[in-house]
């Protein structure tokens, strides 16, 4: 199934990885590391202004560009909230 993360784009929900709130994204300096360094090699598709962002996706797919198969990871910041993303991939939220 697809499951739509803001500005016509949708993803397979097979290849979500993890979704994080923002407030969470930001609150960890390993988080945000890890997000300034995927976005300095090109890895973060915004999908929202920077005010806007309330969650981001992380996603692993194979490349459909290259004859070699292997896993792309790429993170999408969308401004869907991740409780309103979680239950779209029907997972439970206590």
């Amino acid at each position: 199934m697809y499951i739509h993360i803001g500005k016509n784009c949708a993803i397979p929900e097979e290849n979500i990885i993890a979704i994080i709130d923002k407030k969470n994204m930001y609150n960890s300096d390993i988080n945000k590391e890890f997000l300034n360094i995927a976005s300095d090699e090109g890895f973060v598709e915004n999908l929202a202004e920077k005010k806007e962002i309330k969650s981001y996706i992380i996603t692993e797919e194979m490349s459909k560009y290259s004859k070699k198969n292997y896993m792309k990871t790429k993170i999408y910041a969308s401004n869907i909230s991740s409780t309103t993303l979680m239950k779209r991939v029907n997972y439970n939220i206590f």
